[in-house]
């Protein structure tokens, strides 16, 4: 059965509201609430649930937790982040939007704000076998305890992931992306800050054209690459690709299982190997500061071709303006 809300249009939903809310009499007046809502809504869920959220402007919040229904709370907010208490009639006159329910989908569009100075954000409790599309022009993402596919895209805000179990895909032209806890397929990438993970299981492939991207204990391959910021990786487990056009790579590796590549055009490296493990070693730089250890090959200051410990994994080095800084450890599990 389909259930749909257009513009002006209300059919049988059920919706939560505060006691003692008032309707909005005249355009521009409004009643601000202590609460962090305006209103909420419920929705009967099955297995699997199918969630799309948009808006113009405001910020998505989404948390999984163990229950059967799909809990949206509508935030609305004044440009002073004061939150307008209402209810979804009365939003009705301050925004065009569409409700859809079908089965196990269920998508709240808000398509376009009719007053000036005014955001529609969402903050919702969903079961946790929910997969995700959310989109907002202008606000921050957030995702917390799911599992299922998740896609994420802003135009300039922030995107926070924790506790998800699926694939990932997210994007956004001007903010950071913090991921914590991840299993699974990851895609991100922003135009211009931040990337940040940690405890990741999967493989991962990030992007930013200007910021820093720092990862620590991820398993998987990691293929990372900034335009203009440093790379720091930190207890990595698997196959690493990083570059960077202008920043700093630091890189520490417990495990490496296919291969590792490492280049800057515009900083030094400072990486640190298990000793134990065979590779084959292809570094250049304006200098290399290293102690080789059952090595056969071609040492110079510049530059080393051979293999340590009989061989093995290719491992790559470039760095044509500064200095390769090499040291082997005993890190492998």
């Amino acid at each position: 059965m389909k259930t749909r809300v257009v513009l002006f249009l209300l059919m049988s939903f059920t919706v939560y509201s505060c006691i003692g809310r008032v309707v909005i009499e005249k355009p521009g007046e409004f009643k601000i609430t202590k609460e962090k809502f305006s209103f909420i809504q419920e929705y009967e869920s099955p297995d699997n649930i199918q969630l799309s959220l948009g808006t113009v402007g405001g910020n998505i919040e989404v948390k999984g937790y163990e229950g059967n229904r799909v809990k949206v709370a509508f935030v609305v907010t004044k440009n002073n982040g004061e939150v307008i208490e209402m209810t979804l009639d009365e939003l009705q006159k301050y925004a065009k939007f569409d409700i859809v329910k079908e089965g196990s989908k269920l998508s709240i569009q808000v398509k376009e704000i009719l007053r000036r100075n005014m955001s529609v954000g969402f903050m919702v409790q969903t079961p946790l076998h929910t997969a995700c599309i959310l989109s907002t022009s202008g606000g921050n993402l957030s995702i917390e305890g799911l599992t299922g596919n998740q896609e994420m895209h802003t135009s300039g805000g922030n995107i926070d992931i924790e506790s998800v179990s699926g694939n990932l895909n997210a994007h956004t032209s001007g903010g950071n992306i913090n991921m914590e806890k991840l299993t699974g397929l990851s895609k991100v990438s922003t135009s211009g800050g931040n990337i940040d993970g940690e405890s990741i299981r999967g493989d991962l492939f990030a992007e930013t054209s200007g910021g820093n991207i720092s990862l620590e204990n991820h398993k998987g391959l990691a293929q990372v690459s900034t335009s203009g910021g440093n790379i720091n990786l930190e207890n990595m487990g698997g196959s690493v690709s990083a570059h960077t056009s202008g920043g700093n790579v630091y890189a520490k590796l417990k495990t490496i299982s296919q291969k590792l590549d490492l280049e800057t055009n515009g900083g030094f490296i400072q990486c640190e190997l298990p000793s134990d493990i065979g590779m084959n070693l292809d570094l250049s730089g304006s200098e290399i500061e290293t102690t080789l250890n059952n090595f056969q090959g071609t040492s110079k200051s510049d530059y080393i071709s051979g293999q340590i410990n009989g061989g093995g994994i290719p491992v790559r080095m470039n760095c044509p303006g500064g200095t390769i800084h090499l040291k082997f450890s005993k890190l492998s599990e």
